[in-house]
């Protein structure tokens, strides 16, 4: 009798073991499942908030280019060439506000193989849909994303001329009409580059076309932004 009543205490015993080791195994399935999705949900969120910070770093487009001619009695005296840039990125945000942007003018002689690289210069106007030259400024403060333009002032050219200059900051009228800033007549590669507080993106490229003399309409020519081109190979030129 005493051996059939231990034989029954240790099934039931085996039994509970059995049972609470089956317990313990689920709890333990459900909490790693529980622990793999919170890692999974930490790891979107993470990247999600680095895509929403990427796209909402400041992003400069071309918002319109073109050659503005100045007249002085009704006859056109130089022509400036100016790309008009605007601050759109993809999500639209405090983080996306350009702080000290600065501008820098690189220009490729196709036919010589030389370059010239200058600050670039930017300029306001009584309104910000006009192309008039009140003043000048080195840098942008603060450039919000919106629809308002930023004018960056590339070149300049006299009907007079053969030659068209790169428009500098200076407190000269010549607006350094001079030798070194010299953009000879034929086509060239322009590269515009932009740096300041959270700006980080790839120079944009155009093809820069001076008639010469005795071409007054346009003075200068821009060519919509174009693909880096491989500078050794096109211009003989390091990049």
């Amino acid at each position: 009798m005493s051996a059939l009543i231990t034989a029954r205490l240790t099934a039931n015993d085996v039994t509970e073991v059995v049972s609470a080791f089956g317990i313990t195994l689920q709890w333990s399935f459900l909490t790693f499942v529980l622990f793999l999705g919170f890692i999974t949900w930490w790891i979107w969120g993470l990247e999600n908030y680095k895509r929403q910070r990427e796209h909402s770093k400041p992003y400069f487009k071309v918002q319109r280019h073109g050659d503005w001619q100045f007249y002085v009695n009704k006859v056109a005296t130089w022509g400036a060439l100016q790309i008009w840039f605007v601050n759109k990125p993809k999500v639209a945000s405090d983080n996306a506000v350009a702080k000290d942007v600065t501008a820098t003018i690189t220009l490729y002689d196709r036919v010589a193989r030389t370059k010239i690289e200058r600050p670039g210069c930017f300029i306001e106007a009584e309104s910000f849909d006009w192309a008039g030259n009140v003043r000048r400024l080195q840098k942008i403060d603060e450039w919000p994303p919106n629809d308002e333009p930023r004018k960056l002032q590339v070149a300049l050219r006299w009907p007079s001329e053969d030659i068209a200059y790169i428009f500098t900051y200076t407190t000269s009228m010549d607006w350094g009409r001079e030798e070194p800033n010299a953009i000879a007549k034929g086509t060239h590669y322009l590269e515009v580059s932009f740096a300041g507080t959270r700006v980080d993106q790839p120079s944009l490229w155009f093809l820069l076309e001076n008639p010469g003399r005795g071409k007054s309409n346009p003075f200068l020519r821009l060519i919509k932004p174009i693909k880096k081109p491989n500078l050794r190979k096109e211009a003989s030129q390091t990049q």
